[in-house]
């Protein structure tokens, strides 16, 4: 039964509180008093007080403490926090097991529950460490195991190297609800910076880590609302980790979850909690954004920002709504940090601090920013706008040229000449605007109204005038000028670039390297743009140019003596991209992996440092090492947050490219939400209907629809797809072609195989008209293999797969878990075309290969499996079917959101029940058909597979003695297969066999 607190309104909660330390402030004898004269608008708390003050006198421990006043009182347990128990104490027994995990020794201890250390005893996470939270008894309201599952589902959709992952949760048999959290071996934040003795400066680095964990949850509609320097760990090496979201709020949630975090169950930490908090009212991301201010000033001052006169929560809680901080540099404890704070830092911390959520930074990421403006010494946005302060932080950033400045204006003769210097300067500089001046009125007048079509040229956009000014530098354009002209090229070159306009933008960056040449402009000139063009040519799938271009610079490199320089470094790296996108695996991590090391050395290289890390990690997808993969992309996607900010467009463009990984690791849940976040911020940018949109729309619809994660995942697929073919004029021709072989691989998983026969012919025409440009992506042919073996082709489906086969184990080695696919789609063509031997050495090979991630339900190996159960089931070796389908099913319950894997869920439903139906067990074997059926029903009802399917069920169905259903579902069979004329022998197979059964069960 929960407790009568937890129906009271937020403000009388609020009101109680208050009250009851008052209270407890007073020696026990004279609480009666007290009670008896509370105000008449207090009366109705008045037996609730008297409850509490009741238990209060029997449980109160005599622990004398001194406030802040310099008063001794005693301390109770409701004012108190809990305290970890004395060294002379026994520890705490072991818990029992809760689910598969055993505790090994206490971690912590708070008011909810404890923390313990665990191991996972069923050896999925073998050698992981996994911190296992278990409430206390009397916390185990009807409520909690929800708040816990609540908790699991925002973790689910936070990943993010400064945030601590969840690996389980659930309730055991005896009602202990538990969740199993990443074991973090670190110290609090705050204990962190004191160690180490940190400065100002690096206790803000240290801090943007975590403002970068917080920006990443509020992205996900995420609010930590506990954020406190103990839930901010530190590891050995550094890196900040975001713990305890168990309080979180999800801000999209739906109101079922409403009264888990309502204000009357407030769990908070009085000291970080924001006013809103305090005062019960609704919590968005401002309250972080408080909570981090309060972290911060703490963390440079050493002290919090409200020193109540009283010591007691409901005195420090008046203090927080009522009364302004203090400016931080007043608290300093020492001169060198009151300095520091001085100025920017006081207003940027009181910024972050302001009563009105709405005067406070609008997001974590505006709040980081400030703080990064203050370590490049650049103006900050809390401060208010001023040409002194402007100049006095361009001093602050240029101390050595202004003084440099001061000391020439000492010296006359000096003086002199840096004045004619500057004249002469000043002239080139007049000369070079002149020129640019020139050029840019060049290119409008040529669109002048008076001019032929003049009209359609003043409506042209700046994508148009930009390829106009490429015409005009690729000709005559400022030819008088060929300094400022290379310098124009860089910067349209670049523009077109990042614009995808590639044919232009490849034109006026030849043009540049052509031009340094003639020039003979130095060696370190020409690399840069020789590694520029490169960059176009490979964006434009023109391998083996971009690889010409990047062999020139590096010789270049060589030959001048350049290679550690920052520009011939990244050459290395383009020309890893290069090798990893001619699949020549071995070569690119011969140059990465030294690389890292090399740039690590440069902190300047913020940009190829993780553009290396990220080429790293896809190298680490192709060698199947999937978490040295995932690390190195959260490597890669920290060092990009840092650079560019949560809303920037180009860290949109990564964490679609870090969503495509996901999905490779069947991360499914954090793969989706990655892709749907970069569409989101890529479309408020640049619109919809932007290529860059449409590209990571195409993948979120590819996503939902092949795993099944949402049914509008088809009409992202085909909207974007249709909206790129309006394009094609403007598209790079290998995009087109992806998304044809996307669509067309869509369709023929959904069934639809006479519109992705369209499709993939399409596609196929496509590739052919591209040649090696159209990359080495097997989507397209393992597509067309699929098709040709729903179509009953299987000669030529298995002809094909083990083409596949042998390209795929040259490249990636016979052990990969793309190999153990191929295996597992030719024993599927076997067992279609009835050659249960040949099915039974391919899937015998396919399960003999290696898989990193196993302990995931959806591997090829656990596909393979289950097609063994139905290669048992026609040999007739119906126990070992039966066995092996129920492992495979626990491994299934045991997986979260296995069920999103669709084809591999829908095979495992009919799979088991197959399997029970043929051992004679058809009660049990019915709910599988029926959840296969409910499944894949709405998405295609003419799904051939789904015919099949429909069949075994009828079958299953006149055994138990549902003849009338059974006939439904044969019809609803046939009838889909009849829609359907391309479908192949083994669809019709168990159709007839139902429909012979039928004929024999009728009266005659």
């Amino acid at each position: 039964m929960s407790s009568p607190l937890f129906d009271m309104a937020p403000e009388q909660w609020a009101l109680l509180r208050r009250l009851l330390d008052e209270a407890l402030e007073l020696p026990a004898p004279e609480r009666a008093g007290w009670l008896a004269n509370l105000p008449e608008e207090h009366a109705a708390l008045r037996p609730r007080l008297e409850n509490l003050l009741a238990h209060a006198d029997d449980d109160e421990t005599q622990q004398p403490t001194r406030s802040a006043d310099g008063v001794t009182r005693t301390s109770t347990r409701f004012g108190s926090l809990p305290k970890l128990a004395p060294l002379d104490e026994p520890p705490p027994p072991l818990p029992p097991d809760a689910g598969p995990y055993r505790a090994i020794r206490l971690l912590g201890e708070g008011g909810m529950g404890r923390v313990w250390l665990a191991e996972r005893t069923d050896g999925l996470l073998q050698g992981r460490p996994v911190a296992l939270k278990l409430p206390h008894a009397p916390w185990r309201h009807p409520q909690l195991a929800e708040r816990m599952a609540h908790e699991r589902e925002i973790l689910a959709v936070l990943d993010h190297p400064n945030i601590a992952r969840i690996y389980d949760a659930g309730v055991t048999a005896e009602g202990q609800p538990f969740l199993a959290l990443e074991y973090v071996e670190g110290e609090r934040l705050d204990h962190h910076v004191l160690r180490l003795g940190l400065d100002t400066r690096q206790r803000i680095a240290l801090f943007l880590q975590v403002t970068a964990a917080v920006a990443h949850a509020h992205a996900r509609l995420v609010v930590h609302r506990d954020l406190k320097p103990g839930n901010i760990l530190v590891t050995p090496q550094g890196q900040v980790r975001l713990l305890d979201f168990g309080i979180a709020k999800l801000l999209a949630a739906d109101p079922a979850h409403a009264e888990l975090t309502a204000p009357a169950q407030r769990a908070m930490t009085p000291q970080y909690a924001a006013p809103e908090q305090i005062l019960g009212q609704p919590i968005g991301t401002a309250a972080d954004i408080y909570s981090l201010g309060v972290v911060l000033y703490e963390l440079l001052t050493g002290v919090l920002p409200y020193q109540p006169r009283r010591a007691s929560a409901a005195a420090l809680e008046d203090t927080i709504v009522s009364t302004a901080p203090a400016r931080p540099s007043q608290r300093a404890m020492d001169v060198p940090t009151r300095r520091a704070l001085q100025g920017d830092l006081d207003t940027v911390l009181l910024k972050a601090l302001k009563k009105d959520p709405a005067e406070r930074y609008a997001t974590v990421q505006a709040f980081a920013d400030d703080l990064r403006r203050w370590l490049d010494h650049r103006p900050v946005t809390a401060q208010p706008d001023s040409s002194w302060y402007h100049a006095r932080k361009f001093i602050q950033r240029n101390r050595l040229g202004v003084g440099l400045a001061a000391g020439f204006v000492l010296s006359l003769g000096a003086a002199l000449g840096v004045a004619l210097w500057q004249a002469n300067v000043a002239r080139a500089q007049a000369a070079k605007a002149s020129a640019i001046t020139d050029f840019l009125v060049g290119v409008f007048k040529a669109n002048d109204i008076e001019q032929a079509g003049g009209q359609a040229k003043r409506e042209q956009s700046v994508q148009q005038l930009l390829e106009q000014s490429a015409v005009m530098l690729s000709t005559t354009g400022l030819s008088e000028q060929p300094g400022v002209r290379v310098e124009l090229q860089r910067v349209v070159g670049g523009l077109l670039n990042d614009l995808e306009i590639l044919d232009a933008a490849i034109r006026v960056r030849q043009a540049r390297v052509s031009d340094l040449k003639r020039q003979q402009a130095p060696r370190s000139q020409q690399v840069l743009a020789l590694r520029e063009l490169g960059e176009s040519l490979r964006e434009n799938s023109d391998w083996e140019s971009a690889r010409a271009r990047l062999n020139e610079a590096n010789q270049l490199c060589h030959d001048g003596g350049l290679d550690d320089s920052l520009a011939c470094l990244g050459v290395v790296l383009d020309l890893g991209r290069v090798d990893y996108a001619e699949r020549k695996v071995d070569a690119a991590l011969g140059r990465v992996e030294p690389l890292i090391s090399a740039l690590q050395h440069h902190p300047e290289a913020v940009d190829d440092l993780a553009g290396s890390q990220e080429l790293l990690a896809l190298l680490r997808m192709l060698r199947n090492q999937p978490d040295a993969a995932h690390a190195a992309f959260e490597q890669a996607l920290q060092l990009r947050q840092a650079q560019w900010g949560e809303g920037s467009v180009r860290l949109a463009d990564m964490r679609y490219r870090f969503g495509r990984h996901l999905w490779t690791m069947r991360r499914l849940v954090q793969a989706e939400s990655a892709l749907r976040t970069a569409w989101q911020t890529t479309s408020s940018a640049l619109g919809r209907d932007h290529v860059s949109s449409l590209r990571i729309e195409l993948w979120l619809g590819r996503l939902q629809s092949t795993v099944g994660l949402s049914n509008e995942g088809m009409a992202h697929l085909q909207g974007a797809y249709k909206s790129m073919l309006s394009k094609a004029d403007r598209l790079d021709p290998s995009e087109l072609y992806q998304s044809r072989s996307a669509l067309a691989n869509a369709l023929v998983l959904d069934g639809r195989l006479v519109e992705a026969k369209t499709a993939l012919e399409d596609a196929t025409a496509q590739r052919q008209r591209l040649g090696s440009r159209a990359g080495t992506d097997p989507t397209l042919d393992l597509t067309e293999a699929r098709w040709l073996l729903d179509t009953g082709r299987f000669a030529e489906s298995r002809a094909l797969l083990l083409k596949l086969r042998d390209a795929t184990a040259a490249q990636l080695g016979g052990q990969h878990p793309y190999v153990a696919d191929r295996y597992l789609r030719l024993a599927q063509t076997d067992l279609a075309s009835g050659d249960l031997h040949a099915a039974e050495t391919d899937l015998k090979a396919a399960l003999a290969t290696e898989d990193a991630v196993e302990t995931v339900f959806g591997t090829p190996k656990h596909r393979a499996q289950l097609l063994q159960v139905v290669l048992w089931i026609e040999q007739g070796r119906i126990g070992d079917a039966v066995e092996q389908a129920d492992k495979l099913g626990r491994l299934a319950e045991a997986t979260p959101r296995a069920e999103q894997y669709r084809d591999s869920f829908l095979q495992l439903n009919e799979t088991i029940a197959r399997a029970l139906s043929a051992a004679g067990k058809t009660a049990e074997a019915i709910p599988y058909f029926e959840r296969f059926i409910g499944t894949l029903a709405p998405a295609n009802a003419q799904h051939p597979w789904l015919a099949a399917v429909r069949a075994h069920y009828a079958l299953a169905l006149i055994a138990h003695g549902q003849t009338g259903e059974a006939r439904r579902q044969a019809d609803l069979a046939r009838n889909a297969l009849a829609a359907q004329p391309a479908v192949g022998p083994q669809f019709w197979r168990p159709v007839k066999a139902v429909e012979a059964q039928l004929a024999r069960s009728a009266p005659s």
